[in-house]
């Protein structure tokens, strides 16, 4: 992956551009050289940061810090989730075809990219669609996965996690 081994502000703002610009083409490289698991969670942590400064900014809440406090851990949280989620599908239906970090690499980096629009009103109908398409372009290219391997991780990952805060309803 170019520029992986530069310094962070440096390697951060590579990584994005690529994400941003030429997302296949960074998951086939990601798929060729990878990038360890450390660069994808400095990676999601960082754009965590960025987007929890961001909606701060933008909504002002009379209490910054525990709503800060809870964007990031619902940002960073939510990616660790989905991908913990993803492994357990692959592992329950395909076999464990690739391994957990690598597997939560590939989410991080699509949940991290993706943090640095969250915070825009509204963005939600667009971020989302596409935050799912990097997971599914991650899957395929950086995972090997087929079309309907990536696509049934997906699916049912989602159903797992629809159906796992819909038996946190009743609790709560």
């Amino acid at each position: 992956m170019t520029g992986t081994t530069t310094p962070f502000p440096g390697y951060y703002m590579t990584i994005s551009g690529q994400l941003l610009r030429q997302p296949k083409q960074f998951f086939e490289q990601f798929r060729d050289s990878g990038a360890s698991p450390r660069q994808a969670g400095i990676f999601l942590v960082t754009s965590g940061l960025l987007f929890v400064a961001a909606t701060i900014l933008v909504l002002r809440p009379a209490r910054p810090v525990p709503v800060a406090s809870i964007l990031f851990a619902n940002a960073v949280g939510m990616a660790l989730f989905a991908g913990l989620a993803g492994y357990i599908v692959m592992g329950m239906t395909l076999g464990r075809r690739v391994s957990l970090a690598r597997l939560l690499s590939v989410y991080a980096f699509a949940f991290g990219v993706t943090l640095l629009f969250a915070w825009i009103p509204y963005s939600v109908w667009l971020i989302e669609p596409w935050k799912w398409w990097l997971v599914f372009t991650g899957l395929t290219l950086g995972c090997g996965f087929r079309t309907w391997e990536a696509l049934l991780v997906m699916v049912l990952s989602v159903a797992l996690i629809i159906g796992f805060f819909y038996s946190l309803m009743a609790v709560l």
